[in-house]
């Protein structure tokens, strides 16, 4: 009995069952007829796949995911019917792995640089880890920046610990290196310190460099205080 090339969908595991392969093949077009049944069996095979099930293909033959930094689901394949149906059924998977994250304090070796023209305090209980560093501002940036190495582009939120006091600047520039350019973030730092801060979801190339900085450069009032930062990929 022959069977026609359609569009598929497929799962698979290895005979170990530590690997499972989800598979959508586009058919129905001018890029991709599809597959057989016969077909499928053997490019699951060929994967590596030890037992293997045919799901419902056609129109049905679906994938979507959302990829890394993405806030949203998208289709990933063509459908034959020229888009998702309305009504669908499906496999569903949601990875509980935890978002890569890593935290910088202001003594964390070889992760923060600043100029002489910063001081050391340990003045306010606030404070992440043993101190924090604090300089007055001037019309000059002057920042101390984090040196954080981020490990694939894409999208970070950006993250500042300080302590809060009266004291403080109002107006404190905190200058985010992404892909497009500086972007500066400006924080009162009289209030809501003593915790994480965010300063939004900033999109950042891989690799190791000088990601976020605090500058001098303002025209509040009160130290400008560099603490900690958190920058974890969403």
């Amino acid at each position: 009995m022959s069977h026609p090339k359609n569009p598929r969908t497929a799962v698979g595991f290895s005979a170990d069952g530590l690997t499972m392969w989800l598979v959508v093949v586009d058919g129905r077009s001018t890029t991709s007829v599809g597959m057989t049944y016969v077909e499928l069996a053997n490019y699951m095979r060929s994967l590596g796949a030890d037992d293997a099930i045919n799901l419902d293909g056609g129109g049905s033959s679906t994938l979507v995911a959302r990829m890394p930094g993405a806030t949203s689901v998208s289709v990933r394949n063509t459908p034959s019917d020229g888009s998702q149906r309305a009504v669908p059924n499906g496999l569903g998977f949601v990875s509980t792995a935890q978002p890569w994250s890593t935290t910088i304090d202001n003594t964390t070796p070889g992760r923060f640089t600043a100029s002489g023209n910063w001081g050391t305090s340990s003045y306010s209980g606030q404070r992440y880890g043993t101190d924090y560093r604090f300089a007055n501002p001037v019309l000059a940036s002057d920042p101390a920046w984090y040196r954080v190495n981020i490990p694939e582009t894409g999208n970070y939120r950006v993250e500042v610990w300080y302590p809060a006091d009266p004291g403080y600047n109002d107006s404190t520039p905190f200058i985010v290196a992404t892909t497009s350019g500086n972007q500066t973030v400006r924080v009162n730092q009289r209030t809501n310190g003593g915790r994480w801060v965010s300063l939004g979801v900033f999109h950042l190339a891989a690799g190791d460099g000088d990601r976020v900085g605090v500058s001098r450069w303002t025209s509040g009032t009160g130290y400008v205080i560099a603490d900690a930062i958190r920058v974890t990929r969403v």
